[in-house]
């Protein structure tokens, strides 16, 4: 049995004039398996521990007590089967008073494992924090991004994983499908206006007495 160990890093505002962040570690006490055995090309997922326990908690004054996150505190993945290659991966993160919604992997690099050299896997999950019960729900709505690293110094080796959970204290942004065929149309309909007004202008000239 061996540690495992995720930093948390959460951001949001404690009051209009200001922005509030925090770190909390949580130790999962398990091995980390992967379906593929070593780091190698083919690993499409890894499983670990679900439960732990918060290793510590610091930020700005006030933030983890906000955020309900003490040492000793319960923290809990959904799942512990996690994608490590890129697409939908459905699964939260809840400690103190929060639930972070992860929903895909946006990036995963791996270098396999041989032995020669050692094996890594990278990877940052996208999500949001959907549950918050804090005062003022302080953390609530902002994105995340779950970063992950996982080692392994060569074959047979154990796996070691550490990870962070970011959040930009806003909302996720906004990408293209997202925005209304309204807007879209209204934006083409402006474009469209715009264009004949310059033509308009053009024939004006062209027609003007000299």
């Amino acid at each position: 049995m061996k540690s495992f160990f995720a930093g948390i890093v959460l951001a949001g505002a404690l009051s209009s004039a200001s922005a509030a962040t925090l770190t909390f570690g949580v130790n999962l006490i398990g091995s980390t398996t992967l379906n593929t055995g070593d780091i190698t090309a083919a690993t499409t997922h890894k499983t670990i521990p679900t439960a732990g326990q918060v290793s510590s908690c610091t930020g700005d004054p006030g933030a983890c007590t906000t955020a309900g996150i003490v040492t000793g505190g319960a923290a809990t993945f959904s799942t512990g089967t996690l994608n490590t290659t890129l697409g939908p991966d459905a699964f939260t993160v809840t400690a103190g008073l929060m639930t972070i919604s992860f929903t895909n992997v946006e990036q995963a690099i791996i270098v396999a494992t041989t032995s020669m050299s050692s094996g890594s896997i990278s990877l940052h999950y996208r999500g949001t924090i959907t549950g918050d019960s804090s005062v003022g729900h302080t953390f609530l709505g902002q994105s995340a991004l779950l970063s992950e690293t996982c080692t392994q110094t060569g074959p047979g080796a154990i796996i070691t994983c550490s990870e962070s959970v970011i959040t930009q204290g806003q909302a996720p942004p906004l990408i293209a499908k997202d925005i209304p065929i309204a807007s879209r149309e209204t934006i083409a309909l402006l474009a469209l206006l715009l264009a004949a007004a310059g033509a308009f202008r053009i024939r004006r000239r062209v027609r003007a007495p000299r």
